[in-house]
């Protein structure tokens, strides 16, 4: 069975959650959206740290070396240089809530 995503939730519309649910003006909530995914970018970018939210998640920086590739379709092999790369690990909880939504 293949799942698809219903919506995609973006930055405006994260930035109107926050207004309606702190009750504050559009403003403060475009800041405070701003200043949150600044200091997550500058943590993982920068810092080179992972960021663990409670009961929501991490995101993880990964190391990668370098190593040779493979073209598929002409096989021709190219060096792939080395790189970080950014992956999100799901807490138990919010894989608890998200199953439990899904039955």
């Amino acid at each position: 069975m293949k799942l698809m995503m219903k919506d995609v939730l973006t930055r405006g519309e994260l930035q109107k959650i926050f207004q309606e649910k702190m009750q504050i003006s559009v403003r403060k909530a475009k800041n405070i959206l701003e200043v949150l995914l600044e200091t997550l970018k500058e943590s993982l970018i920068e810092e080179e740290k992972s960021v663990k939210i409670f009961s929501f998640g991490t995101f993880l920086v990964h190391y990668k070396k370098e190593r040779i590739g493979r073209n598929p379709r002409t096989k021709e092999e190219k060096i792939i240089l080395p790189r970080r790369s950014i992956s999100f690990r799901a807490s138990k909880v919010l894989k608890e809530k998200i199953n439990s939504h899904y039955h």
